[in-house]
């Protein structure tokens, strides 16, 4: 029972070293999940193409703080643009024969 619950806590907070086989379980069930998982469970919507520097500007800055700094500019002209008033799109009207 003690195991069981080292197992679980270690899974919880991932302690266990890169490269042993539970962590690729792991990685593969977390990767699995990802790609497997119907889009219709989360009722996902496409996003608006402003907010895509933002996640390359936020996934590079894991890898060095340099994207931090190099990714301001288009951060700021993607707020700027996500925060832009836009033009009202309205519908027409039927057309009655």
């Amino acid at each position: 029972m003690k195991t069981l619950w080292r197992a679980l806590k270690n899974t919880i907070f991932w302690s266990y070293e890169r490269g042993s086989w539970p962590y690729d379980v792991m990685v593969v069930l977390i990767v699995a999940f990802v790609l497997l998982t119907p889009r219709s469970w989360f009722r996902d919507q496409p996003h608006s193409s402003e907010q895509s520097p933002v996640g390359i500007v936020f996934v590079a800055s894991i890898f060095s703080p340099w994207a931090l700094v190099f990714g301001l500019v288009p951060c700021g002209i993607a707020f700027a643009a996500w925060f832009w008033p836009k033009e009202v799109k309205r519908h027409p009207e039927p057309v009655i024969d």
